[in-house]
Formats: C-alpha cells, structure tokens, sequence
C-alpha cells in the first residue's frame, strides 16, 4: 500500500500481504545482494521520525495477523526464550505443527563426488528437505578438516537445498542444548559418530524426549571380517590387510594384539548401537537380512534406503564408439578395500585378459580413476611389464561423464565389502554394463550384469562383453531398466517419509527408551578404550625396543 507506506515498512507490509491477503509464501534467497545508501532519501534525522510513525501505523494495521501467526519480536525476550523465537522465526517449517524438526548428525558434511557413502548422505538430506521438514545438518569434523574436505561449491549444494548448516561445530552439544525441546528427531549416520556422541544424547533425552533414527550406513565388522576370512583361510595377500593391521585406528577398527579380537570387538559396538535406536536405516536387504540374523529382535525397527539414481544424463554413444575397461573408485592413498579390489584384480584377472584379447584384437586397455590413488598401486603396476603399457591412472578427474562415455566395460572385482557399490549403480544408469564378482553381486541381490566366480570366469565376462556387441547392448538395457526401477528417487523418497512420519507421531516414552538403558554399551566402549589403550602403548614399546635393535 503505497499511500499508507509512502516510505519505510512498505516492503514488509507487501510481504505480509503476500502471506496473509492472497495466501502465498515469501522465500529467502541467501545469495541475493542487495546495495543500500542507507538514509539516502530522507537524511537521518528524519529517517527516524518517519521509520517511528511506519511502525505505529503498520503495527495497527496488521495486529491481528501479527499475534495470531507470527512468533513473538525476539528482542523483547531474553535467554532461552529468545533463541527459541530466533529458531522459530527463521523458517515457516520451524513452526509447522505437521512438519518434523530435525537435527542430521554426521562425521562430515556430505560431498557426492568424495565416495564412502556421502553420495548417499547428501541424497537423504535432499529427499528429507523435499519433504518439507526443518533440516539441521551438524557436522562433527574439525574445522581445518572441514574445509578441506567440503569446499564452498559443496557448501552452496548443502544450503541450497534449504537445510540449516552447521560446519565445524566441535561445541556441538552446546548447540542441541541452546535447542532442547526444538527437535522432534534426530538422525546420526556411521557408527563412530552414534559412538562419540551417544552419551550427549542420553543427557539430551533425559532433557526433552525425541526419535532416535540411526543410519548404519554399511556395517564396517563384515567387510573387516571377510577380508580377514580371505588372508587367513585362502592365503590371499591383499597389500590392505597389512595397513588394516598396522593401523587398525586409522579405520575405525580397535587396537588389538591379534586383528581377529579387534574385528569381534568392533562388531559387539556396531550390534550394541544398533539396538539404541527407535529406527535403524540400512542400505540393502542383505544388510537388514544380517542385522536381522545377528540380533534376533522383533522390536527392532528396520528401514532400507539404497541409491539414488536415474538416467537423465546418459550418454548415447554406441558399443563401436567405445573402448576398454573402466575401474572408478575412492582409494583415500590407500590399498584397503577398492585398493585391494583392483590389485587382486591386475594380479590374477588382467594377466589373462590382456593375454587372451591380444590374440584375437589389440588389447583391451584399462582406465584406473579416483581419488587418492596410492603410490603402491602405481609402483605394483609400474613392475608387471606384461600389463603396465595396458593401464592408464586418472587422479581426481573433475566430472565422470567422460568416463562412461569413452569405455565400454566397468569392472567391480570386489572380494570383500559392506554395502552396495555406488560407482555399481552410477555405471548402470550411465549405459555402461558391469562385470563383477560373485560377492558384488551378492551385496546387490538381483542386479544385471556378467559375474565371474573365480579369475577364468572374470576373464571370460570381459572378454565376451568386450566384443560381443549383442551380448552388450543386452546388458546395457538391463541396467537401465534394473535402475529405473529399483533406484527411483520418488520410491526412496516415500519411504523416508514414511520413516519420519511414524517418528514424529510416535514419539518416543522417556521412561522406556534404550538411550536409558545403555550399560552393554557403555561396558563395551569403555573395554574397548582401555584395550586401546593399553595396546597402544604395548605396540609403541615394541616400536622403540626395535629401534634400539636396529641401532
């Protein structure tokens, strides 16, 4: 109203009619820059006489919408009241008696291109805040770490999405205790971040009750646990047990005399956090299958949530227009997992496939792309003469279209794991066709593609897809019907509401939630730090006393 409010409030008079006369919502867009001459119009002294009677006239004006639907001027309250209106005010969904409050909990903050499950972190974050739902995302890594990992185009992809982000945040707790009594739920994703912080929760709870969902992610003691199996049973030398051994803390595995006790350890935690939460979301069937078979629990709640996926971004390149084998992976400079894949890989698969292709073609060339790629897997391939001239090394590439476009067969030869394989469902919705081993395809249940048992199969599946154009135009439509149909993210989305939906309306009971009862826990974390400890110390003595003998 342009007569009533010749100048100031005439802005926020539009926005409330806006809200209250026609019924709209007014959206903040924070990367907006406004360029102000503060006072330019009037001159100062005026300003204020004319700001004043603004505010007497739109305060009469819109009084009635003013008390009924907006939250009290937090200026004129103090302490906790007033950053309970601050919280309030600053987001309709904050105050939306049909929306859910909720705080995301997490090591770091999710980037799609670093792997490990953040790719799926940062879809579950989007789907939750597509729902509607007030969303704090609290990272627990230290700032420098932080930064490095999460730079300001991952920052804009996290805000964008319209979630509250909190980076860095080491007094973390002092936030949720500013906010006891805001949030409804809270989600932790991975086991050490439940591990660090459950016993903040439990003083929370005590506090003001809410809903515990637990993402596990994947469950760590399996993948530890098979790779062990494979050293000790079948003899096979995976270069990243030996850094699982040296270093076990590095991957969140205890320190133990014998790698054996740190794996039973690490899974008495991983069961024992399992059984703290109202919901626990898992990443595949197989996973809620063995959750299932090791805590024979009917109360225990559990929700599968995979990958996101679709095939918008495709490209159309025919089977003539590629070439050679892709291995897309997160490495972290280190042989562990992915490391050890594509080693037992160039150790006893890719000898015979060069082998056998050179004698009917030119070879079939091998791309190894990812992040962290270790100077030992590059020397390892520098020392097979028969293979190296065969391999190619991509460090960090920028984008990975290039990568499905150009190759015509990706390759999971995993032997050991926990989860389902991203770069797996990624491959498939970008038209490329998968050879993997038995166990990957396993962790998937049904998905299409060729799988080699042993390394004659493995070998076979290459080579047969490599050239057979039928046989790979076959699996290329398989794939993409297999991922239109199991990696929906309107399907994945539905289920999520669903989990928060029962959440919110089935509020946990203070007297009887598990966070109460946490002394198996408690017994197990603290025998673990002591046995840490201690075998840490022991490991540093011995460290020391070969010093000394090598002097």
């Amino acid at each position: 109203n342009g007569k009533q409010f010749p100048n100031y409030y005439e802005d926020t008079d539009l926005q409330l009619h806006i809200q209250h006369d026609i019924g709209r919502e007014v959206w903040f867009q924070p990367k907006s820059v406004a360029l102000h001459d503060e006072h330019g119009s009037f001159g100062s002294d005026k300003s204020v006489k004319l700001m004043q009677d603004a505010s007497k006239r739109f305060a009469a004006k819109w009084e009635y919408s003013l008390k009924g639907a907006h939250v009290k001027n937090p200026y004129q309250l103090e302490g906790k009241e007033q950053d309970q209106a601050f919280f309030m005010a600053a987001d309709l969904r904050a105050r939306d008696p049909l929306k859910a409050n909720i705080l995301y909990l997490d090591d770091r903050p999710p980037d799609k291109s670093k792997g490990s499950g953040y790719g799926r972190s940062f879809d579950n974050l989007s789907m939750i805040a597509d729902l509607g739902h007030y969303l704090t995302l609290v990272s627990l890594s230290p700032p420098q770490e932080t930064k490095e990992w999460c730079d300001n185009k991952c920052i804009d992809q996290i805000t964008s999405l319209g979630i509250e982000y909190y980076a860095s945040t080491s007094d973390w707790d002092s936030l949720v205790q500013s906010r006891i009594g805001y949030y409804d739920i809270v989600i932790i994703s991975r086991p050490h971040t439940l591990k660090a912080t459950y016993e903040k929760w439990k003083d929370f709870y005590k506090q003001s009750s809410f809903s515990l969902i637990y993402d596990c992610e994947a469950l760590s003691f399996l993948r530890n646990e098979k790779l062990h199996e494979l050293v000790q049973k079948k003899n096979i030398k995976f270069p990243g047990y030996y850094h699982l051994e040296a270093e076990p803390e590095k991957f969140g595995v205890p320190i133990e005399s014998e790698l054996g006790l740190a794996i039973e350890s690490l899974k008495r935690l991983e069961l024992a956090l399992i059984q703290m939460a109202d919901t626990v979301v898992s990443v595949s069937e197989k996973e809620k299958k063995n959750i299932g078979l090791l805590i024979p629990d009917d109360e225990i709640n559990i929700k599968v949530i995979g990958h996101i996926m679709t095939s918008e971004n495709m490209s159309e390149r025919k089977f003539s227009e590629r070439n050679g084998l892709l291995f897309l992976a997160s490495f972290h400079d280190t042989m562990y997992y992915n490391g050890d894949a594509i080693w037992y890989f160039l150790e006893y698969i890719y000898p015979l496939v060069v082998k056998e292709s050179i004698y009917s073609f030119q070879g079939v060339h091998l791309t190894i792309a990812g992040r962290g790629i270790p100077a030992k897997l590059r020397d390892f391939v520098k020392n097979k003469k028969d293979i190296a001239k065969h391999v190619t090394f991509l460090e960090s590439p920028p984008t990975t279209d290039r990568l499905y476009r150009e190759n015509r067969v990706m390759i999971a030869p995993h032997l050991y794991g926990a989860g389902i394989q991203y770069k797996v469902s990624e491959a498939l919705a970008n038209g490329l066709p998968v050879v993997m081993s038995t166990f990957t395809k396993e962790s998937f249940g049904y998905i299409p593609g060729c799988v080699g048992s042993d390394s004659r199969s493995f070998t076979k599946c290459i080579i047969d897809l490599h050239r057979n154009e039928n046989q790979w135009q076959e699996l290329h439509d398989k794939g993409l019907s297999y991922i239109q149909q199991s990696h929906s993210r309107q399907a994945l989305k539905e289920k999520w509401s669903d989990i928060i939906d029962s959440s919110f309306k089935h509020m946990s009971k203070k007297q009887s939630h598990k966070l109460l009862n946490i002394e198996q826990l408690d017994q197990i974390v603290q025998e673990i730090d002591i046995r840490n400890e201690l075998n840490k110390k022991n490991r540093e003595s011995l460290e020391v006393e070969q010093i000394e003998k090598n002097v």
